[in-house]
């Protein structure tokens, strides 16, 4: 729980059974604004995730199908369902995958989503600069480090109501065989 003074704020997290694995893999992250005030608060939502992945703190993005090798920052109408970071592409061993929006509709998707190093993202609460095209590597230091900074625009919201946020981050699914990779992480295995 957080307090601001006029806006309450809770993080909630959940295993998630993630659509791709049908595997409580994933967590489910919720964020929940009360306006604790007698008056209206503009409000709005950063959630930044840093995508080290086992010993690779650079690891290597992908938004839908499209690798991401420089910053980036994408409206809600240019993003896909998900994203993915690899700890290798050559010899992966762990993937992370954030699910931005789901059939049921429980996910929040958010207004924009922000790919760029670590420290140009936690450097500044809430708009980080954004320099198309940018490299990974944080100012001052000589490896990647990415991260990624999902915005949900402000909103007006009324004396004594709320408003819940939510999306997922966990593991997509992986099959390797013998001389073979097979992603298995674009798709539900059920409906």
């Amino acid at each position: 729980h957080a307090k601001h003074p006029d806006v309450a704020i809770t993080q909630t997290l959940a295993f998630y059974k993630n659509p791709n694995t049908n595997v409580h893999d994933s967590i489910l992250i919720k964020y929940t604004l009360k306006n604790i005030s007698e008056t209206t608060q503009n409000v709005g939502l950063r959630i930044l995730l840093d995508t080290k992945l086992g010993s690779n703190d650079g690891a290597p993005l992908f938004m839908g199908e499209n690798a991401i090798k420089n910053e980036i920052k994408l409206n809600q109408s240019d993003m896909y369902d998900y994203w993915q970071a690899f700890d290798s592409l050559s010899n992966p061993t762990v993937i992370a995958q954030g699910l931005l929006k789901n059939t049921e509709e429980t996910l929040t998707p958010p207004d924009a989503i922000h790919l760029a190093n670590w420290g140009s993202l936690v450097d500044h609460p809430w708009n980080s600069p954004y320099e198309k095209g940018r490299s990974f590597i944080r100012s001052g230091e000589n490896e990647k480090d990415t991260a990624l900074a999902m915005y949900f625009n402000p909103i007006a919201l009324p004396a004594k109501t709320t408003k819940s946020f939510s999306t997922v981050y966990g593991l997509g699914g992986i099959t390797i065989s013998a001389g073979k990779l097979s992603l298995g992480i674009s798709a539900p295995k059920e409906l």
